[in-house]
């Protein structure tokens, strides 16, 4: 009998430690991973003019192609119409297919104007298109799909193809670019 009470004191103890493990990775799960368009209150805006911190942080927001938008940041600031995030990694979704990679140093995300402001080693990736587009920054209108960047753009095509020029203006959803300024293709085994 006391036999019994001690392997029924254990299983009782077992199947709260896991309770517990569950409830507490359900609530760092939801510490971290939230929708842009339902902010989590350290980053809604404040009575304080002071501005939210938040570390590795994950944004979700839908698209109105249907696709989502997930935004990963080392940190982010939130400010009055603004989030601010270092050390950015934007995914772009559809019906759970990666669509595109972005890669930035810092970003600004301003909220009325869905646009995605990128600074510092800019790379998009298209991953169904194999091309990836690098530049110093980059301007993402989400809502039209249009992007635009005002510094020296390379795009790369897996073919070796090389697209090098001093603007570019396109459509992320089309896979569409125009580059000007400057613009030069460089083929493999030559150069045009």
């Amino acid at each position: 009998m006391v036999r019994e009470m001690r392997n029924r004191r254990r299983k009782i103890f077992i199947y709260l430690s896991v309770a517990v493990l569950v409830v507490g990775a359900v609530m760092l799960y939801l510490s971290v991973v939230h929708d842009i368009t339902e902010l989590p209150k350290e980053l809604q805006k404040g009575k304080s003019k002071e501005s939210s911190v938040m570390a590795n942080v994950v944004l979700w927001r839908d698209l109105k192609d249907g696709r989502k938008l997930r935004l990963q940041a080392a940190s982010v600031k939130r400010g009055a119409d603004v989030i601010d995030a270092e050390d950015v990694r934007v995914t772009v979704f559809r019906d759970g297919n990666l669509e595109y990679i972005v890669l930035a140093k810092s970003g600004r995300y301003v909220l009325k104007k869905h646009t995605v402001y990128l600074k510092g080693n800019v790379r998009v990736r298209d991953v169904e298109r194999e091309v990836e587009i690098t530049t110093d920054n980059l301007r993402w209108d989400t809502e039209k799909g249009f992007i635009y960047s005002d510094s020296s753009v390379n795009i790369y095509r897996k073919d070796g193809t090389t697209v090098v020029g001093n603007r570019l203006k396109g459509s992320i959803s089309s896979g569409r670019w125009v580059v000007e300024g400057n613009v030069r293709v460089i083929i493999p085994g030559g150069e045009r």
